[in-house]
């Protein structure tokens, strides 16, 4: 086997690469946005949950709407209005005030801490939650209470949005020194208190909603509710785009793919089965070329008799109508292989050569000195030529064993 090269690891990085590749496209296009127990809040999810309906109406509606994957340390200055909706993923101190300072200035922030009956999204309304810490800055809190769609009512600050009735499910209410600010004004009661409200902070505003179901796609069904999200959105502030923040959803620039991985391999069973499959590849191209012990010699090379050498220069010499000359070739090889044998001088004349060979003792050099009289008597071309140079071939060969210079010296 051939030894491993360098060429055979950058094989196996390839398909390394190639796997997790696949693994982020599987995560990508896999349970994104359809997973039925999905809770974020996102614009990217068509989940009950989730808040897509929401933005492709204001899309559709004619608004500038934009999904930000960016730091909120710097708010982009020119937007009218971001949304943050019960971000799963904690903000930093410094976005914190970067989000306060964009306020202060003149934005418009729509901020949501919880809602609807899963426990994943009840407990971002407790402190210590995620989005619990820019509430804190704000002055708001919210509390639980028992779940309830009945005596709702929007109240005036609403009545530009000519809404006369909206849906809850998620039973929060608002709390906090939030709700005793001069400028405070609630936007939806309920039984147990506002479930949402509305306070200038600076030169900007502040919306926020103890309970964020009226923001899903379940509920944006209901005709006052997109009425009244679009009201609040777009006209309640300053004009400008409208940001939904998805970072703090998880979905930011800088940690999209790295989540995606790690929920496809996770959360689904081909993503395990792709990964075990390119670790096999990998490992197989590895040590497709990797040598078990010491090489192996290459295999020595068959010797040929002189007949067969004899036939084939024969055939050579013929296609050149030179067969006297091959003739003289073989002779010359005999009297170079059987001279040690014979004592006599390999550089003699041929005819000299016959000569003592013919008066030598050794066993086997009278035949020698008739083959190569025969050889040399071969004639340059013709079929009889053809004949009388294989006979002298054959001659030379078994002359040559007599005297036992049949082999070459290995």
């Amino acid at each position: 086997m051939r030894p491993r090269t360098g060429r055979d690891g950058f094989l196996a990085l390839a398909v390394l690469v190639a796997l997790v590749a696949g693994v982020v496209v599987l995560g990508a296009a896999g349970t994104r946005g359809t997973d039925p127990y999905e809770v974020r809040r996102s614009t990217h999810l068509t989940t009950p949950h989730g808040t897509k309906a929401l933005y492709d109406v204001m899309q559709e509606l004619g608004y500038e709407v934009r999904r930000h994957h960016g730091s909120l340390r710097t708010v982009p200055a020119g937007a009218g209005t971001l949304c943050i909706l019960s971000a799963p993923v904690p903000l930093g101190q410094d976005e914190i005030r970067g989000v306060v300072a964009w306020v202060e200035g003149g934005g418009t922030l729509v901020l949501s801490l919880g809602g609807g009956t899963l426990a994943p999204v009840a407990a971002l309304t407790n402190r210590g939650a995620a989005v619990a810490a820019l509430a804190e800055a704000l002055d708001v809190r919210a509390q639980r209470q028992p779940a309830s769609e009945r005596d709702l009512r929007a109240r005036p600050a609403l009545a530009p949005a000519a809404v006369e009735r909206v849906r809850f499910t998620g039973g929060r209410t608002l709390d906090g020194p939030f709700l005793d600010l001069p400028t405070y004004q609630p936007l939806v009661s309920g039984p147990y208190g506002d479930l949402a409200g509305m306070a200038r902070r600076g030169r900007g505003l502040v919306v926020v909603f103890a309970d964020d179901t009226a923001l899903t796609n379940r509920l944006l069904r209901s005709p006052d509710n997109p009425q009244m999200l679009v009201w609040l959105l777009a006209h309640a502030g300053r004009p400008g785009p409208i940001l939904f923040d998805e970072r703090h959803q998880g979905y930011g620039s800088d940690r999209e793919a790295v989540a995606k991985l790690a929920g496809a391999l996770s959360d689904t069973g081909l993503g395990l089965v792709i990964l075990q499959a390119g670790l096999a590849a990998a490992a197989l191209l590895f040590f497709a070329g990797r040598r078990f012990g010491s090489p192996l010699p290459p295999p020595r090379a068959l010797r040929r008799s002189s007949t067969e050498a004899a036939a084939a220069l024969g055939r050579a010499y013929h296609a050149a109508g030179a067969a006297a000359l091959a003739a003289e070739t073989l002779a010359a090889g005999a009297r170079r292989r059987a001279a040690a044998r014979l004592g006599i001088p390999p550089t003699l004349p041929p005819e000299e050569f016959i000569e003592r060979a013919r008066r030598s003792k050794a066993p086997g050099s009278r035949e020698l000195a008739a083959a190569l009289e025969r050889a040399a008597g071969v004639e340059k071309a013709g079929s009889a030529a053809d004949r009388e140079l294989a006979g002298a071939a054959r001659d030379l060969e078994t002359a040559l064993a007599g005297v036992g210079g049949g082999k070459e010296a290995r």
